[in-house]
């Protein structure tokens, strides 16, 4: 659990370095920059110098962890998401939505992967109570691919899969 703690505020801190080198001119410019960039750069103003070095000092330390566990294990295998997908509120489809807090938690166990690029795939693995698609991620050492690959390989032969709820034929002749 500690891993995925400093990976968490490494990615975090990552994160926030991109969005405040990538925004040129007014920072909240909600129309321009969307409302995920602005908070970003709203969280950056919030770190101290001290969390920014342990931030970037978590990203070699969590690789050099998960590599360890890796070579002992061969594939770390966790859910895709923490959380089923949400609804999306319909005061969201204009123009979007941004809670970064629910974000983070989705995203819990890809953080890992993200952050230290060690290669990773996403594979079904069901559906949840309520029909949403769930999935499994693997993650293994650098240059082992077609392990991720074979795998994810057998989930999709062997996972049933369903028609959408609501499905749209955008591209129908």
């Amino acid at each position: 659990m500690l891993v995925l703690t400093h990976a968490r505020h490494a990615h975090h801190v990552a994160h926030v370095q991109i969005h405040i080198l990538g925004v040129p001119g007014p920072q909240d410019d909600r129309v321009r920059f969307g409302q995920y960039l602005v908070k970003g750069v709203r969280a950056a103003r919030g770190l101290s110098q001290s969390g920014v070095i342990l931030g970037q000092v978590a990203v070699p330390d969590t690789r050099q962890r998960q590599t360890r566990v890796l070579e002992q294990e061969g594939v770390i295998i966790t859910p895709t998401t923490r959380l089923p997908a949400p609804a999306i509120p319909q005061v969201a489809l204009p123009g979007g939505e941004s809670d970064l807090t629910t974000l983070t938690e989705i995203m819990r166990f890809a953080t890992p992967a993200n952050l230290t690029g060690l290669p990773a795939i996403s594979f079904p693995a069901g559906y949840n109570d309520a029909g949403l698609p769930t999935g499994m991620q693997a993650l293994e050492r650098a240059w082992q691919k077609s392990t991720l690959l074979h795998l994810a390989l057998a989930a999709e032969q062997i996972v049933e899969r369903q028609s959408p709820q609501m499905h749209y034929e955008i591209l129908a002749e």
